[in-house]
């Protein structure tokens, strides 16, 4: 009888780590890639009694769960020690690229979910009724929020100027009218973050954030000095306020129906470089949005080269190019690229090596 429990002990623990095995093999390369990019972090909380205690970063990990029959997002967060907070949502759609809706999810569906690492003191602290509560993107968040209030003045005394202050006198009704849409749609954008009360995407509050200063810096300038707003300024306020309406559409629609989270609006770009009608290996792609070409610290880079590479991209109106790895003087033409979300999901682009 010994040696029977013995056998059963070892075939249930070769069992176990099998399953584990299976379960790691079922996570889609790049998701441990996606939650170091997010700027998580993660704090056990216990409702009952509103105890938090901290928990370390790297203890935070994915893995992937087949939805059952009546699963809820929450039900799937729970089981792995997640609170089902805004920010968990987030990833969640950080994780599954192709997911547009968390509720209803369709049963059978394999999701990727973020998930702990079973130590002992995150089973300790889990047995104690503590869940892990994420926080995405704080400080970016808190940024923008700041960044904004400086704004808000500074918008308010451009308004305030008199038309020879603009290149040209019928100029400053549409570059008035632009900022403070901006500055409004910002605003909006801040009572959000406050609230916490939607899904957003890391990439679309970076760009808005990079947008915000960029604005900031100009308006600041021109509020310090007895200068004309020049032309290139004039120009980049109001493509900074094209960008800020796309948002702002992205953001309406993020609420969804009854306050169901939707995805954010975005799309996968694939792109080739393609040279005699053949792809072109080993090159990178790059992107910046149109609003803040010309300034390389806000350039952005697919992360694999071709050919081909692809990227999950916000709506927005951008600059691609790519160039030779290694090889800066080898380079494609740059191209502007409108980005939208369409019924495919997906934009194919190609570039050519300039001669």
């Amino acid at each position: 009888m010994a040696m029977l429990r013995s056998q059963i002990r070892k075939f249930c623990l070769r069992l176990l780590l099998a399953l584990r095995c299976i379960a790691a093999a079922a996570l889609p390369a790049g998701a441990q890639d996606t939650l170091d990019k997010l700027n998580l972090t993660i704090t056990f909380v216990r409702l009952r009694d509103q105890t938090q205690k901290p928990i370390a970063n790297d203890l935070l990990t994915s893995s992937s769960a087949v939805v059952g029959p009546n699963d809820s997002i929450s039900d799937l967060l729970r089981r792995n020690g997640i609170f089902p907070n805004t920010d968990a949502m987030a990833v969640v759609f950080s994780l599954n690229p192709n997911l547009t809706r968390l509720s209803p999810l369709p049963a059978k569906l394999t999701i990727k979910l973020p998930d702990l690492k079973k130590t002992e003191e995150v089973n300790s602290g889990l047995r104690e009724g503590f869940l892990a509560s994420l926080t995405v993107d704080q400080k970016l968040k808190d940024d923008l929020m700041a960044t904004w209030k400086s704004l808000h003045g500074l918008v308010t005394q451009i308004s305030a100027f008199g038309p020879e202050r603009f290149t040209q006198a019928e100029d400053k009704e549409k570059v008035v009218t632009a900022l403070e849409n901006i500055s409004e749609s910002l605003h909006d954008i801040t009572i959000v973050l406050r609230e916490n009360s939607r899904p957003l995407s890391h990439e679309m509050l970076r760009q808005t954030y990079n947008e915000a200063v960029l604005l900031q810096s100009i308006v600041q300038e021109a509020v310090q000095s007895d200068q004309k707003l020049s032309a290139a300024d004039q120009n980049r306020i109001l493509l900074i306020g094209s960008d800020m309406e796309l948002k702002m559409q992205n953001l309406d629609e993020a609420r969804g129906p009854n306050n169901s989270p939707l995805r954010w609006r975005d799309t996968r770009v694939i792109v080739e470089v393609v040279q005699d009608q053949r792809p072109v290996p080993s090159w990178r792609v790059y992107y910046v949005p149109e609003a803040l070409f010309g300034r390389n610290d806000y350039v952005q880079q697919f992360s694999v080269l071709t050919s081909p590479a692809e990227d999950m991209l916000p709506e927005a109106d951008y600059v691609m190019w790519a160039s030779k790895e290694g090889v800066a003087t080898m380079k494609t033409a740059q191209i502007k690229l409108q980005v939208r979300k369409n019924a495919e999901g997906t934009m194919r682009v190609q570039l050519v090596p300039v001669p």
